[in-house]
Order: structure tokens, then sequence, then C-alpha cells
């Protein structure tokens, strides 16, 4: 089952990231069978499984593929073509290949690599092997890929079958199950790209906040043991009272600027280029989210719509317009921002300086630490706030779910799917009865010779007088035998004759044929 773009999210996800910029890519159910028929995902099934090598145990009528249960395992590198070989066992330690077909043979031992017509050749003794030798290797072309097909249950449901016919069933179980515990692991990384890409930016960041916090706070101390400064927070807390609310919106301002710059700082260095923008950091303002996320789905789109493209085709430079121009359009929105940010920040110093116009008693020391410890306090408003979205990020990692949900792992039928035994039978009495009546029809066609009286009759209209048999003797003159058969068979044709002529005149009867040797001297 192909999950839509909110099953399998929690409530956390939804809430915690959706105002952040960060969300799970959305998946489209028709893009998902493509992805799991794409080639390159089949490729990775093929290396899995080591399927470009095929093993065979020769049968007097067919060769049965042996699969896992081959004696030996073949791995192939660097592979020049593809054939078959007859694989032996000499001795203990020793094997043979012959191939009649590239006219190549040779003898080898497990610890020793072949160079054949085929590539460089590995051999692995199989513990699981239980077949005996000769056994026919099979290598399988360099782009082939097994045919599964992906079928959806129907248009209104998510649901797929994904089958595969194959003579080996444990095979074909493998496939599907590695189809699609790889498609579920490409899914997963795709969906957690923004988290990692995130996680990188926060990571650089703390190590620089961390030093400046660091910073701040030995300036404090300093400041504090070089004026001999003990109780001045609580001093400083009177005094400033009625301008902590600015100092509050102060600090939160530098810091969204502070957020803004850095941002800006990583869109515009040419070695993220094309990465994703960095979103889980903060930013409130909705416009920077809307156009950052818009940039991040882009980003993401093309990265997998243009998987195994080059640069030059039309699809990918497309691409890279949009998200050039959607860079474009952030890096101006946040460049809006930030000056509307720096007028906020200028109002509220002026604000700020107002009220602290009111604390002129408080000595140039008091005034000096409190400009020291609001430093310090940003740097660690600012750390904190990065670790807590470091976690929340973190956990969005732990949180990923596949894209695919197993109903089903994949089975076998026990009952052939091909061939059919009833259709055979079927086909085989309709040739018991057609081809023999075929073979009489176009015999009886071209037959031009006389097998019987009656087809004379039917064609010469003369009177019938008699037949003669094929004599098998040597001697020239059978009827001179007053009681052979032939001369009895010549004694009928006279007196039928004599019923026809006439016997008042002299009659001349001519014998006559086509060809020679048909018995005209035998018969006169």
């Amino acid at each position: 089952m192909i999950k839509d773009s909110q099953y399998g999210r929690t409530a956390y996800d939804i809430n915690a990231f959706s105002d952040l910029g960060l969300t799970a890519p959305v998946s489209n159910f028709d893009n998902e069978i493509e992805i799991l028929n794409s080639e390159t995902l089949m490729k990775l099934v093929v290396d899995s499984l080591n399927l470009g090598v095929e093993y065979y145990e020769e049968g007097r009528v067919r060769d049965r593929e042996i699969y896992t249960q081959t004696p030996i395992l073949v791995q192939v590198s660097n592979q020049k073509d593809w054939g078959t070989f007859l694989l032996d066992k000499i001795e203990e330690n020793t094997w043979s290949i012959y191939s009649e077909e590239w006219d190549f043979s040779r003898v080898f031992t497990l610890d020793e690599e072949v160079n054949s017509p085929w590539g460089i050749l590995r051999f692995q003794e199989n513990p699981f092997g239980n077949y005996s030798y000769p056994i026919r290797v099979e290598i399988k072309h360099p782009m082939y890929r097994p045919y599964v097909s992906i079928t959806p249950v129907s248009k209104f449901s998510s649901v797929v079958y994904i089958t595969m016919k194959t003579p080996t069933p444990q095979k074909g179980m493998d496939v599907i199950n590695t189809l699609l515990y790889l498609y579920n692991r490409r899914a997963i990384q795709e969906k957690n790209q923004v988290a990692v890409q995130t996680l990188d930016f926060i990571d650089e960041r703390l190590v620089d906040i961390s030093r400046e916090l660091k910073t701040a706070e030995l300036n404090v101390e300093s400041y504090k043991q070089e004026k001999g400064l003990t109780n001045i927070e609580a001093e400083a807390r009177l005094a400033m009272s009625n301008s902590s609310d600015y100092s509050k919106k102060i600090s939160e301002t530098e810091t969204q600027l502070n957020i803004l710059r850095s941002v800006k700082t990583y869109l515009l260095s040419p070695e993220n280029e094309g990465n994703i923008a960095p979103a889980n950091v903060g930013l409130t303002d909705p416009t920077i989210l809307s156009l950052m996320k818009m940039y991040n789905d882009e980003i993401l789109s093309k990265n997998t719509v243009t998987q195994g493209m080059t640069p030059n085709n039309p699809v990918y430079k497309e691409y890279e317009d949009r998200i050039a121009l959607l860079k474009e359009d952030l890096v101006k929105g946040i460049n809006i921002s930030e000056s509307s940010l720096q007028t906020i920040l200028q109002e509220l110093r002026s604000q700020e300086n107002r009220y602290a116009g009111m604390t002129r008693n408080l000595s140039t020391q008091e005034r000096e630490w409190s400009e020291l410890y609001r430093q310090k306090n940003i740097k660690e408003t600012l750390f904190i706030y990065l670790l807590q979205k470091w976690e929340e990020t973190s956990l969005s990692l732990a949180l990923s779910t596949p894209n695919a949900l197993v109903i089903d792992k994949a089975n076998f039928n026990p009952f052939p799917v091909k061939p059919k035994k009833s259709l055979i039978f079927l086909v085989a009495f309709m040739f018991g009865i057609i081809i023999p009546i075929l073979i009489i029809w176009i015999k009886n066609i071209f037959d031009n010779k006389l097998h019987n009286r009656e087809q004379l009759e039917k064609i010469v209209k003369a009177p019938f007088l008699g037949t003669i048999p094929l004599s098998k003797t040597n001697t020239k003159f059978p009827v001179l035998k007053m009681r052979s058969l032939i001369a009895e068979k010549f004694r009928i044709i006279t007196t039928h004759l004599n019923f026809i002529v006439n016997k008042e005149n002299v009659n001349t009867i001519m014998i006559t044929s086509t060809f020679s040797g048909e018995g005209k001297s035998f018969f006169f």
C-alpha cells in the first residue's frame, strides 16, 4: 500500500514543524508506481541478489535453474560480454570451465581470478549448495532486469499487486521483497534529506554561538572582578524594570536578524549551491518560510525527477532555471525582511534609550555591566534555541516512516501458471484431428494416379474390357502359360472385345500410351 502524504505521520510531526517550513515531501501514487518500475531501483535489486549470474542443472528435456542451491558462486567484475559456460569439479580443490561457443576452457582454484571473455571471474563455494557438478553458468547482459508487474487494485485504491512470473519461486520472492525494501529505504532517505541538511547547519551555528557565548560570559565575569561588583544584578534589575520589555524585544529582533544573515550567507555560499536551505532554524517571518519551503520542494523534486539526467537535458535545465528564480526571490525576501528588522531594531533601541534616560542615576559601571549582560543573554538565548531545534530535528529523523506498507510478503503459487495442462491437452487433441485430415486432404489434391476401376470409369466413357495385374516374374511372355493368372486375364479381355468388335469386318486395334515402358509391348 502506497501511503499518502499524511499517512503514518504523528501529530508531533505536523504541529512541530509545519510553522518552520520542515515538511516531508508529498508522495504521489502515480509517481511512486513509476519509481517502483524504474531501472535504477531494479539495478540495485540485481546487484544486491547477484542476479547477473544464473546457474542451471542440465536435464534431458530442459535445464532447471538451481538459484541459491548452486554448489559454487560466481562473481563477475569488469564485465565485457555475456554468455554461458559449463563448470565442473575435477578434484578436491580444482575446477574447470568450458565454453564451446567462445572456444574457451580453463582449470582454476578458488583462490585465483580467471580472466575470461566475459570479464574477471571469481569463485566461492556455496555452503548451502546441494546440487552436483557439472552445472551450466549463464552470465546475463549488463542491462538485464527481471520483469516485475505492478498493477493497482482499483482506480480508487492506493494498494498495488506486485507479481513476477518465473520458474524459480524463491528467486521471484527474493526479487519482490528486495525491491520493496530498497524502495522504502530510498523513500526514508529522501524524507530525511531536509532534516539532515538542517542538522548540519545547526551544528555549524552551535559551534560559532558556543564560542561567542563563552566570550560574553568571560567578559561579564572579568568586568565584575575588575570593578569589584557583587550584587549588581538586583540593582540593575530594579533600575531597568521599565525597559525590560524593550530589551526582550531587542533580543528577539537581533536573534531573528542574526538567523536571517546566517541563512543568507549559507544560500550565497558557492559550497552550498544546489543544497536544501536550512528550514528548522527558528525563523518566524511567514513570507520567508513560504519561499524557503517552495525552494526546498523544488530541489527535492529536481533530485527525484532528474536522477540519471545530464545537465544538458531540457528538463534538468528547466529545474535549474526555476530553482535559480526561487533562490533569487528568497534572497530578495531575506534582504527586505532584514531591512525591516533593522528599522524595528532602531525604533526599539530608541524606546529603550528613552527609558534608560530615566535611570541616569545609575553609575557608569552598572550601565556597562548591563550592556555586557545583555550581549551574554542574547548569545545564551540563541544557543538554547538552537539546541532545542537540534533535538526536534533529530526526533523527526527517528519518526520517519517508509512510503510502502507491505500488506503480504511475497509468496508463490504452488500450481504452475505456465504451461497450462488443460490447454496443452486441448491443443494436442485438436492437432491430432486436424493434422491427419489436412494431410489426407493435401495428398488427395496432389494425387494424379488412378487407383481403381471406378476412378477410370468416371474419367473415360469407353467400355471397360478388364484389368491385367502387375507381373512380378522375369518371363517375357507369361501369357503363353495357359494356366497362369495373366493368361486368364487376357482371355477375359479377348472375350469382352469380341462382343464389341464387328466380326464380319477385319479390325485393327492400336495399343498406345503416353510414355515408354508402360506395358504396350507386353500387352501386344
